[in-house]
């Protein structure tokens, strides 16, 4: 499309007037046009809109890499709704550049083991490009059991033989059965 930033700027200045039932359509492809102008008018969507309409313009403010949206998804990883929760996750998880990886280090340390363990799982399913020693160093040394063990249960699919004696010594000197089992998969 020619003049993509136009065509954007355009819609999305339209975007509150659009039909409910044809307003993902035109989230979606603001979100192809990847044109963060739009971006604001998602962040919108994304905060007054129906559940479908939500998800939909927080994949798309996502997708344009807007960064004003990270503060939502991250108030989302404790949201009630599920699919809210899960839309946050794979924001955070797949957020392209330095600030989606800025704010999953930060979530990492969270004085609260649940956020903790949220980002270690984001961490896992690939949200920093080479987690492995990050995911070693909390199975070494987060003060919580919960966030240790997901840690080294997330470090399997990234680790290589410069971690092997930090794996060994989970397996010589583990502090619980469960730290051992995982030990012993990753």
């Amino acid at each position: 499309i020619e003049g993509k930033g136009n065509v954007a700027k355009r819609i999305a200045d339209i975007l509150p007037s659009v039909a409910e039932e044809r307003k993902i359509q035109v989230i979606q492809a603001l979100g192809e046009l990847g044109q963060k102008n739009a971006g604001a008018a998602l962040l919108n969507e994304a905060n007054v809109g129906s559940l479908p309409i939500r998800i939909a313009a927080l994949r798309a403010a996502v997708r344009l890499g807007y960064e004003e949206v990270i503060p939502v998804l991250t108030v989302l990883l404790s949201a009630e709704d599920a699919d809210l929760v899960r839309t946050a996750r794979e924001g955070l998880s797949y957020f392209p550049g330095k600030a989606g990886d800025n704010t999953v280090l930060e979530l990492l340390k969270s004085n609260d083991a649940q956020i903790r363990l949220t980002a270690v799982e984001l961490v896992s399913q690939g949200a920093l490009p080479t987690p492995a020693d990050l995911l070693l160093e909390l199975a070494n040394n987060d003060a919580e059991e919960a966030v240790r063990l997901a840690a080294l249960k997330g470090a399997k699919e990234y680790v290589g033989i410069p971690h092997l004696s930090t794996l060994l010594s989970h397996l010589l000197k583990p502090r619980s059965n469960d730290e051992l089992a995982a030990a012993e998969e990753a």
